[in-house]
């Protein structure tokens, strides 16, 4: 909801939700579905397709795993640090 001057306002008792990071988008999710299609393909017709299903399931997997690791360090080393109390 806004008023007339494009300003966010909230209704009466709710309060605004803080802003979350979201990952960006990406095609691992993608690389992962085909390997696994490949890998069952490959088991009724051909070694190879099975080979190749099971090459494109792990580097889509370390990519996946790999761009997560490095986007959870950005996202961390961005963050302010909490105050802390001096006693």
């Amino acid at each position: 909801m806004s008023d007339d001057h494009g300003h966010h306002t909230t209704r009466e008792g709710w309060e605004p939700l803080e802003h979350q990071h979201l990952p960006q988008p990406t095609y691992f999710p993608s690389g992962l579905a085909m390997g696994t299609a490949f890998i069952f393909w490959g088991l009724i017709t051909s070694w190879v397709i099975f080979a190749v299903g099971i090459g494109l399931f792990v580097a889509a997997l370390a990519g996946w795993i790999s761009e997560i690791g490095h986007e959870r360090k950005h996202h961390e080393s961005s963050e302010p640090l909490p105050p802390t109390d001096a006693c």
